[in-house]
């Protein structure tokens, strides 16, 4: 009797085996007669049309069986408690947005004056409406501090960019202890530094 329940138990696993074996590494699906299987060198197997797919678009691809687990991306208070240059590189962002901040008041306030003259005398005319237009979007060009706006806005750009190898919430980043604090602020919409787009 106990022959016979081992030789139930073994033929349970050759069938567990076999199974195993029709089962595409890739997709994961069963194969059918009309899906050849090949053979890994670290011996799973995959349907041929999976293989191909995989070669045409990553040559370096290798058995995703095989393939150690991707790492795991690190908290943002990971990132801060144990990366210097992400910290750096979170202060030089915080730094940017402080000093756009710190001229944009300015450019602002000299901004709406011109947007409201222009919106409050509209000219009769087409072809006045079109100069009017030409000296609001000249003056507002001219505003001294809008250069050194624009200048800003690009130091603010290139640090924002270096912070997106880390691939962290800056929101979430505001929680940890420490750490630089950061919200929604309208005024980093840079499109009334678009000046076309006010005088349409």
């Amino acid at each position: 009797m106990a022959a016979a329940a081992a030789a139930d138990a073994d033929a349970v696993a050759a069938d567990a085996l076999a199974a195993a074996d029709a089962i595409c590494a890739l997709c994961s699906t069963e194969s059918h007669e009309t899906q050849a299987l090949a053979e890994l060198p670290c011996k799973h197997r995959v349907h041929t049309q999976c293989l191909v797919h995989v070669v045409l678009h990553d040559t370096d691809a290798g058995c995703p069986r095989c393939a150690p687990p991707a790492p795991k991306p690190k908290t943002s208070i990971e990132l801060w408690e144990e990366n210097e240059d992400f910290r750096k590189e979170i202060l030089t962002y915080k730094k940017s947005i402080k000093e756009y901040l710190s001229i944009y008041e300015d450019y602002n306030e000299k901004f709406k004056v011109i947007e409201k003259r222009y919106k409050d005398n509209i000219a009769p005319s087409l072809e006045m409406i079109k100069e009017q237009k030409r000296q609001g979007i000249e003056s507002v060009k001219n505003i001294p501090s809008r250069n050194k706006l624009l200048g800003k806005v690009a130091a603010f750009r290139r640090a924002r960019l270096a912070l997106r190898k880390y691939g962290v919430n800056l929101y979430e980043l505001s929680a940890v202890p420490g750490a630089p604090k950061f919200r929604y602020d309208k005024r980093l919409e840079f499109w009334r530094l678009s000046v076309k787009s006010i005088f349409e």
